[in-house]
């Protein structure tokens, strides 16, 4: 999840390095959503955050709606958008894909 509090632009990086060591066979990146009724839109809501109340057009997991603590909304939006390009390439499918099937053969071979 990207955009928590406390997290700064560094965390693009950290999260595209830690998919290239760890190659698991999916990924899956959103960002923070402040449904309407829940705890965070209300703590949000307290703190000025929203960018608009009750914006369920921005309730995707992928649409920010809300300031982060530590980057603005626009970095944050282009942010996942650099990741998504990265994470969910054809060749970054395909490598991932490949380092599972090595994996499950390995497994498959040890056991036999």
């Amino acid at each position: 999840m990207l955009g928590l509090d406390g997290q700064t632009t560094q965390i693009f990086d950290q999260v595209l390095d830690f998919v290239a060591e760890a190659l698991p066979f999916d990924v899956q990146v959103t960002v923070p959503t402040p449904f309407p009724g829940t705890p965070l839109f209300a703590q949000l809501q307290r703190e000025g955050r929203l960018l608009a109340d009750r914006a369920w057009e921005r309730c995707t997991l992928f649409d920010v709606g809300f300031r982060p603590t530590h980057m603005s909304p626009q970095e944050l939006a282009a942010g996942l958008r650099q990741m998504v390009v990265a994470l969910y390439s054809e060749e970054a499918t395909a490598r991932r894909h490949q380092h599972f099937k090595a994996l499950r053969q390995q497994t498959q071979s040890m056991a036999a």
